[in-house]
């Protein structure tokens, strides 16, 4: 049974912050969209439903829902542009747009749901005398270590944070 996406912002019952539409016209241009554009609107709409999934539960968004009603947290009050400029109440801003649709065909390429890595991802080898670190490439550098880096860049004017999952400790300088 096809799956129904909806993209409507501030709609109870929204699950994408990206529509077909708008996915296929942000690949039309781009390099690298061939498993894009060979993949069934099924699949697609698959893609951008769990890419918008993810997304939601790997960030800390700035500013406050919209309305009490919406499903995602997408529009939001008070948020602006990297330049500054407030972003109305009633839109998803056209870069989260395109992160969800550049996550959507990483995860068609990828033909699989990412996973957190694990404590020792990147790590190729470490030796104790003389010390001695060595990485081996493969990790993502994405905030919770499932969103990629590129995904988040998109992003980073519209988050708090992105390291939900992960224990740190701020430091402080006394």
């Amino acid at each position: 049974m096809p799956v129904v996406l909806n993209a409507t912002p501030g709609s109870p019952t929204a699950n994408s912050f990206c529509d077909l539409e708008q996915a296929n016209a942000y690949f039309a241009g781009m390099l690298y969209a061939d498993d894009w554009t060979a993949a069934t609107d099924d699949l697609k709409t698959r893609a951008l439903i769990t890419a918008t999934q993810l997304i939601v539960a790997g960030v800390d968004w700035r500013g406050w829902p919209a309305t009490t009603t919406q499903a995602l947290p997408m529009p939001r009050s008070g948020l602006r542009t990297r330049n500054g400029a407030a972003i109305p109440s009633t839109v998803i801003p056209i870069e989260l747009v395109h992160a969800t649709a550049e996550y959507a065909r990483q995860l068609i390429t990828a033909g699989a749901m990412p996973t957190a890595p694990s404590e020792t991802a990147g790590l190729k080898r470490v030796k104790a005398g003389p010390v001695e670190i060595e990485f081996d490439g493969s990790a993502s550098g994405g905030g919770d270590g499932r969103l990629p880096i590129d995904v988040l860049s998109m992003l980073g004017f519209l988050v708090e944070a992105w390291s939900r999952g992960r224990t740190c400790v701020p430091l402080e300088r006394v």
